[in-house]
């Protein structure tokens, strides 16, 4: 296999997902040896990387006992505490990373780089999430850290390029743009950046062209995920930016793919029953606003967001207008008819029958639930994979396009 250059790559199978990272050098030979029903368990290298790839599967299959984070009580520590808990989940794995090497010998120095760097950036994420998961558990948006809290900031190398080896420091740039963004805009609450803004500040903060062409590339990937109309806006300038062809095709490819969603273009149409039987189409229900929530009675995020949706609708009670749709992919409709009328649940409730081969499924190319819509009332998409109603954004969207 031909690589450009030494690093981490990644090998894994497709029967069952499993992904193994790999340290590979140019012109060497490594091999991997493995029961292909039980990768991880049983994966041992040889060859001149081979401390190196132990290791990395050794912290892959120890890291969850060596840590031990209930996110629960992590998060919601008091600041001082959860910083010292951080130190400690920090001197573990470094611990772990000394012990081994002790028992089966050093790492290059280009791997121990890596790895420092790896750590570093796996310690900043939780201090990153601590304020934002903070809030979320205890259901309040007042807390704020301390004012030297993000002194950690301080010293990190973000423009080191070897930090592209490191998939911690892929999660943590947007992480971290996304809070200069916020000191931006002088913390307003309830802020929301544009991918527009992230390629801007981007460009502003990242000096490495390699790293901000890889960063640009995931912001863009997840966008088309997670925030389609910032994909389809970030879509030209992310083009004119980049360098990378191969990278350049992938996102042509998700744009293409995504195109019938773009913001503006007719809604694809739908059919679902109610629980009498009575069938309905997106057709039917032209001349409202439609907020449409794609969901089923087991997942459990799904019925997290509930509470919030029937919040959402008691702001808009009243309002003629404007229509919540709730679409079930249950496997069978008893379960969903059970809970819509055990909890009395209000709006439109409909059952999409072939679950998850559905047409709102294939249609809205949905691949995980809960799935919001917004449609105007000319039956032109907002936003094929809108905010979801616990965002306090949502009811100025709608309120926008009453």
């Amino acid at each position: 296999m031909e690589i450009p250059g030494a690093g981490i790559y990644k090998i894994g199978t497709g029967n069952q997902g499993v992904v193994l990272p790999v340290y590979l050098l140019p012109g060497e030979k490594t091999t991997l040896s493995c029961d292909g029903s039980n990768m991880i368990m049983t994966a041992k290298f040889e060859g001149q990387t081979k401390h190196e790839n132990n290791f990395l599967v050794a912290k892959m299959f120890n890291e969850p006992n060596l840590i031990q984070i209930d996110q629960t009580t992590f998060f919601t520590l008091p600041e001082v505490d959860f910083l010292k808990q951080v130190e400690d989940v920090k001197s573990k794995l470094i611990e772990f990373k000394k012990e081994y090497q002790k028992q089966n010998g050093v790492f290059s120095p280009h791997f121990e780089e890596i790895v420092n760097q790896d750590i570093t950036f796996q310690i900043t994420n939780l201090k990153m999430l601590y304020p934002v998961y903070y809030n979320y558990l205890m259901k309040t948006n007042d807390f704020k850290p301390s004012e030297n809290f993000y002194s950690y900031f301080q010293g990190l190398d973000v423009n080191n390029e070897i930090n592209l080896q490191s998939d911690h420091f892929i999660d943590f740039v947007p992480l971290y743009i996304e809070h200069l963004l916020k000191e931006k805009n002088n913390n307003v609450e309830n802020y929301e950046s544009t991918g527009l803004n992230k390629l801007s500040i981007l460009s502003e903060t990242i000096t490495s062209a390699k790293i901000r062409e890889e960063i640009s590339y995931q912001i863009m990937k997840e966008s088309f995920e997670t925030k389609l109309g910032d994909a389809f806006a970030m879509y030209e300038s992310y083009l004119n930016q980049a360098k990378d062809e191969k990278k350049k095709k992938n996102i042509e490819n998700l744009y293409n793919q995504w195109l019938p969603l773009k913001p503006g273009n007719v809604a694809p149409d739908f059919t679902a029953l109610d629980k009498n039987g009575k069938s309905y189409s997106l057709a039917q229900l032209k001349g409202k606003v439609l907020y449409i929530d794609i969901w089923a009675t087991w997942c459990g995020p799904c019925i997290a967001e509930i509470p919030y949706l029937e919040k959402l609708q008691d702001e808009f009670r009243g309002v003629k207008n404007i229509e919540f749709v709730s679409v079930s992919i249950d496997q069978n409709s008893e379960p969903w008819r059970k809970m819509v009328e055990a909890k009395n649940m209000k709006g439109l409730q409909l059952f999409a029958q072939g679950a998850w081969n559905s047409d709102v499924i294939a249609n809205y190319r949905i691949n995980g639930i809960p799935r919001f819509i917004i449609i105007d009332k000319d039956g032109k998409l907002v936003d094929g994979n809108a905010p979801r109603p616990s965002n306090p954004g949502t009811e100025q969207i709608l309120k926008s396009l009453i």
